[in-house]
């Protein structure tokens, strides 16, 4: 980040939590979000800071109360309209991002439509990075969970450990929105049924798992597509 910043807009408060987007004199725009400085693990921050994953944004600079991200023109998943055929493309790169935080051994703990973006270019990037915690491929508990409770995990509601699942039981929640339940048109109910089991041993075990079962219903689907044209 360098220039001088020209202008700082707030797109959301709600009293503990508030996001920025930030203007610099060359016209390049970065996202900041405040929060209690409690509510942030900076050394997590700091693990994912250091990394490049393509489907995940930028961290570009993070001090206690605050963190600035590479900003992402597009629109989030609750807003986005997803064309039928790019309808599995969005959702393999949802997994692939999902995947790339795993694979550091980080789990995001609030994925839902509103925080993945559909870039211009097609390109899907998670965003608000607020409640991402290192388990190191174990459990954890965390009192200062404050998503949304319909696309949370049970053992997440209830501050019970938690691991990867949870974000797999968020990332069935989130097909099922942006699909809008229409599963004669998506046939990929028992995936997300799957990806939504109340038990974490129930679900699937990893994120890669989800993407394979979807990308075989893709091909099916598309193979489909192709032969009504």
């Amino acid at each position: 980040m360098s220039g001088q910043l020209t202008g700082c807009f707030t797109i959301n408060d709600n009293g503990y939590r508030s996001t920025a987007i930030l203007t610099y004199d060359d016209g390049t725009k970065y996202v900041c979000k405040y929060s209690l400085p409690e509510l942030m693990d900076y050394d997590t921050v700091a693990r994912l800071a250091a990394a490049d994953l393509p489907h995940v944004v930028k961290i570009k600079r993070f001090i206690s109360g605050s963190m600035t991200t590479e900003f992402v023109e597009g629109e989030d998943l609750s807003k986005a309209t997803i064309p039928e055929g790019k309808m599995f493309d969005v959702i393999i790169q949802i997994c692939d991002g999902l995947s790339e935080l795993h694979d550091l051994g980080i789990i995001h703990r609030d994925i839902k439509p509103a925080n993945i973006i559909l870039g211009l270019d097609g390109a899907v990037k998670i965003i608000d990075l607020e409640n991402i915690r290192y388990t190191n491929g174990g459990k954890i508990v965390d009192p200062n969970y404050p998503g949304p409770q319909e696309y949370a995990a049970l053992e997440m509601q209830l501050l019970l450990e938690v691991d990867h699942r949870a974000d797999i039981y968020s990332l069935g929640a989130t097909i099922d929105e942006i699909i809008k339940h229409d599963y004669d048109k998506y046939p990929i109910r028992d995936i997300i049924r799957k990806c939504m089991e109340v038990q974490p041993d129930d679900r699937y075990s990893s994120v890669k798992e989800v993407k394979e079962e979807i990308i075989k219903v893709a091909q099916i689907f598309n193979n489909d597509r192709s032969a009504k044209l």
